[in-house]
């Protein structure tokens, strides 16, 4: 009876914590980052590169690749003829047209990530009222509900590390050599998915030193192997043929593989480490040194299940794979996305405040079940613990941005529940258990309904701009607007879009951000008449003001202002465009 309640109580309230999301909403409420891997797995589709791979989030352009290409074919076998160019097109124009699919996708991992919380942890503690627990907490991560309907790696990533981490702990308590392989394999496709899996790399190695398979670990491995892959064999079945037929069809239109200089470096640097490092391997066991530790044939098997993992995503489009692993190593040491951000400038005083504070106050309390982990010679809290210190630390490296700290909160949920289910007697941790949960699920609930208010003041003040640009533009004209963050499709398109993908179609531009330049409105045909948004407020008379596009003067028009929404209008008087050449 535990199990069918406890289940349902999870299924529940994260039907619910979806439901009272903006999924209805038009695609560019959450375009960042729903466009831009919306978009790169749509020009993946038409035989594009992609190079919005920084976190790299290649998985979400595979899956959303194989949607769209799924869609072309049952659309030309209803009767259409649209080649892969010609379909992309008009799905990255009307990118409504794909919202059900990339919000399908984005609830798929929210809800995957609660399941396989209350799973894994329902199994680890033996007990489903265990699991519902960690579920819930999972759900109230900090911005995840959010994340609940974006197709972003964010959502994902939560589910994948508690079930990196899961196999991670059960590897080590049974010292199984096979459930170690499975977990740098999963471990390896979560970088994939967003780099900050790396910080359970530690928890990892603690676990292999810890507790390492016995001496007989090739006979218990492929015995594992057996049970497993007999176990799920029609699945792997079903995956492989899926997986390769479309490895086929998109490799075909691609070759041959053509690399950049620095995309061979990097291929030749990996595949030559690699290959030395099986090369000592192999010189090791021929001389009988070293049967343990990274260098043992264990250890070449784990990393060779890591390759795997990582390597498995790109094979969909071999060509873009060397930019992946490129990206994956420069993010991981300094480059690429994290280029130029100054680490560790979080201020002290907002993790103090929700929901900053439940990661710190989760983390410590996981802190301290690991030290009393360490007492009792217990590995279980100790490697949730130490994954969540470390992807903890990631997370303050960078921006302090709120879903960075997901892993750190997520994998810190089971040693909490540890230290909790260790109370005697067991109703103190059971009350201790609600406590907590009460804590943490109340805040949730009062701030659940934020995003669908947002949407909704953005697509009022929407609406404003779209009234004004149908007032006031005639045909070859657009208006300018402050950045592409100002709520119209437009701005939008070009910031999250056309800024992050290879090819693109003509859009129908009415807006474009002023800082973007006139490189894109010259080549359109387009002139710029007028700037919308809140730059005009600040006017009190006709001004001169230098902006991307060039520099014109501003005059304000006070009448057609709605100051309430923060939203003014400007007649550009002179300038590129207006009165002498656009990009002159």
């Amino acid at each position: 009876m535990r199990l069918p309640v406890a289940l349902g109580v999870v299924a529940t309230v994260t039907l619910v914590t979806v439901l009272v999301q903006p999924f209805r909403a038009p695609w560019w409420i959450n375009a960042d980052a729903d466009a831009a891997y919306t978009a790169s797995g749509i020009e993946l589709a038409a035989g594009e590169h992609t190079f919005y791979l920084d976190h790299p989030g290649m998985p979400l352009e595979d899956l959303m690749a194989i949607t769209v290409e799924s869609r072309r074919v049952l659309h030309n076998l209803n009767g259409g003829n649209a080649s892969p160019h010609q379909y992309a097109a008009q799905r990255l124009v009307n990118l409504d047209d794909s919202r059900p699919y990339f919000r399908g996708w984005a609830i798929a991992f929210f809800s995957f990530g609660a399941f396989v919380t209350f799973f894994a942890l329902s199994a680890l503690f033996v007990n489903p009222l265990w699991g519902a627990a960690g579920a819930l907490l999972w759900l109230t991560a900090p911005d995840l509900a959010n994340m609940s309907i974006q197709f972003r790696p964010d959502g994902l990533l939560a589910g994948l590390v508690v079930a990196c981490g899961a196999l991670i702990v059960r590897a080590a308590e049974r010292r199984s050599a096979w459930t170690y392989a499975l977990a740098a394999l999963l471990l390896g496709l979560t970088i994939t998915v967003k780099i900050h899996a790396a910080g359970l790399f530690l928890p990892f190695a603690i676990a292999l030193a810890w507790r390492p398979p016995g001496p007989g670990w090739r006979t218990s491995f492929v015995a594992g192997a057996r049970r497993w892959l007999r176990r799920y064999r029609i699945a792997l079945g079903v995956f492989a043929a899926v997986w390769i037929a479309f490895a086929v069809a998109f490799n075909s239109e691609r070759a041959p593989i053509i690399l950049t200089h620095e995309e061979r470096v990097a291929v030749l640097e990996l595949a030559a480490a690699f290959g030395d490092y099986l090369l000592v391997v192999g010189l090791f066991a021929w001389l009988k040194l070293r049967r343990r530790g990274p260098f043992s044939p264990f250890g070449a098997v784990l990393a060779s299940a890591l390759a795997v993992g990582i390597l498995l995503p790109g094979t969909l489009f071999l060509n873009d794979l060397p930019e992946m692993l490129n990206k994956i190593v420069g993010g991981l040491t300094g480059s690429g996305v994290n280029n130029g951000i100054r680490p560790f400038t979080t201020p002290l005083s907002e993790l103090l405040h929700y929901p900053f504070d439940s990661t710190l106050a989760l983390v410590s309390i996981a802190a301290v079940a690991a030290a009393l982990g360490v007492i009792r010679r217990d590995p279980f809290p100790v490697l949730w613990f130490t994954g969540s210190l470390v992807t903890g630390v990631m997370a303050l490296a960078r921006l302090g941005t709120l879903h960075y700290f997901e892993p750190a909160y997520v994998l810190s949920i089971p040693a909490v529940l540890w230290l909790l289910r260790t109370l005697r007697p067991p109703a103190v941790g059971a009350l201790a258990t609600a406590a907590l949960l009460a804590v943490v699920l109340n805040p949730f609930f009062a701030h659940l309904h934020a995003p669908a208010q947002n949407a909704a003041s953005q697509e009022i003040r929407s609406r404003v701009f779209a009234r004004l640009a149908h007032q006031l533009l005639k045909p070859g004209e657009i208006a300018l607007s402050d950045s592409y963050a100002e709520p119209t499709p437009d701005t939008r398109w070009f910031g999250l879009v056309h800024q992050f993908i290879a090819w693109t179609p003509a859009y129908p531009y009415r807006f474009m951000p002023a800082d973007a330049g006139p490189a894109t409105a010259e080549g359109a045909g387009l002139r710029p008449a007028y700037f919308i948004g809140e730059l005009p407020l600040q006017l009190r008379r006709e001004q001169q003001v230098t902006l991307g596009f060039g520099t014109y003067d501003l005059r304000p028009i006070p009448a057609l202002a709605d100051p309430g929404d923060g939203i003014g209008v400007a007649l550009l008087v002179h300038g590129p465009g207006v009165d002498s050449p656009l990009g002159g």
